[in-house]
C-alpha cells in the first residue's frame, strides 16, 4: 500500500508539473502582446474597425495564436463587411476554443450572410463525428495533455505491477487496463480531431472571383464565387490555386491572393 501511495503521489506531481509548464508557456507567449491587444480592443470599441483589424493582424503576423485574438480579428473584419476574412478567423478561433458559444454564433451568422440564410449541406465523415464527441469539452492541446497523463499513469502502473503479488496485483492489473484503454481512446480522439480540420480548407477573400479552367489570365471562366465561399485547395501552381467547391463538386483555378487557408500555420 505504501508503494501504491508513493506512485500515486509521483503521478500527481508529474501531471501538476505538466500543467504548470503549459500555463507558464502560455503566459510567456501572450504577455508581450497584452499592450497591443489592449490598443486593438480600444480601437474596436471606438468604431475604428480597420485600424483594430490591422493591430490584431500584427499580432497574428508575429506568431501569436489565441482564440480571443482570432475572434476579435474576425469581428473587426465582420464590421467592415469582409465576410471571407471574418469567416477565416472565426474558424481559426473555433480550432483553439471548440464549443465556445460566441464563436459558434458568429460563425453561423456569417455563413448565413454568405449563403443567404441557407446552411451548406454537408455529410460529416466518421472522423468528424468522432471529433465532435470531445470538441465541445476539450481543446486539441488539452486532449493531448490528457493522453500524456494517462500514458504516464499506465507506464507507472505497469512498473509497479511487475513487482506485485496477490490482491494488489489484481487491482493494479485492472487499473492498468483502464489507463491503457483511456490512452487508446485519447489517441483516437486526437487523430480524429486532426483529420476533422483538413489542411486544405480555405475561404474566398475577394468580393467576387472567377474560377477558370486553367491557371493564367487568358483562361476561360468556368464559374464565379463570392466573398466568404468555403472551398478546398486541390493544387497550388505558382501564384494560382486550384480550388473545389464541396457542395457542388465544381473545380477551377483562382489567383492565390484571393484564397485564404484556414488551418493554423499553413499558407498558400
Amino acid at each position: 500500500m505504501k508503494r501504491v501511495t508513493t506512485i500515486t503521489t509521483l503521478v500527481i506531481l508529474v501531471l501538476a508539473m505538466l500543467l504548470m509548464a503549459g500555463q507558464t508557456s502560455q503566459a510567456k507567449t501572450t504577455a508581450p502582446a497584452t499592450a497591443t491587444m489592449a490598443v486593438a480592443n480600444q480601437l474596436y470599441q471606438t468604431g475604428q474597425y480597420s485600424q483594430a483589424a490591422q493591430a490584431y493582424q500584427q499580432l497574428v503576423d508575429q506568431g501569436y495564436a489565441d482564440s480571443a485574438l482570432f475572434y476579435n480579428l474576425g469581428r473587426a473584419y465582420d464590421q467592415q463587411g469582409e465576410r471571407g476574412q471574418a469567416l477565416v478567423n472565426y474558424l481559426r478561433a473555433e480550432q483553439l476554443a471548440p464549443g465556445d458559444a460566441a464563436i459558434a454564433a458568429s460563425l453561423a451568422q456569417v455563413r448565413g450572410d454568405v449563403t443567404g440564410g441557407e446552411a451548406p449541406v454537408t455529410t460529416p465523415d466518421l472522423s468528424t463525428r468522432v471529433a465532435g464527441l470531445t470538441q465541445p469539452w476539450l481543446s486539441f492541446n488539452q486532449l493531448a495533455l490528457l493522453a500524456l497523463g494517462f500514458w504516464i499513469v499506465f507506464c507507472l502502473l505497469m512498473i509497479v505491477l511487475s513487482n506485485s503479488r496477490g490482491a494488489l496485483r489484481r487491482s493494479l492489473t485492472y487499473g492498468a487496463t483502464v489507463a491503457g484503454l483511456a490512452v487508446v481512446l485519447s489517441l483516437v480522439g486526437l487523430s480524429s480531431r486532426a483529420l476533422a480540420v483538413p489542411h486544405d480548407q480555405a475561404v474566398i477573400v475577394a468580393d467576387e472571383v472567377a474560377a477558370t479552367d486553367s491557371p493564367g489570365s487568358q483562361s476561360v471562366s468556368e464559374f464565379t464565387l463570392a466573398d466568404g465561399a468555403e472551398v478546398t485547395v486541390v493544387e497550388t501552381r505558382g501564384r494560382w490555386v486550384e480550388i473545389a467547391v464541396p457542395q457542388t463538386g465544381q473545380q477551377g483555378w483562382v489567383p492565390a491572393e484571393m484564397v485564404e487557408t484556414v488551418s493554423l500555420g499553413s499558407s498558400l
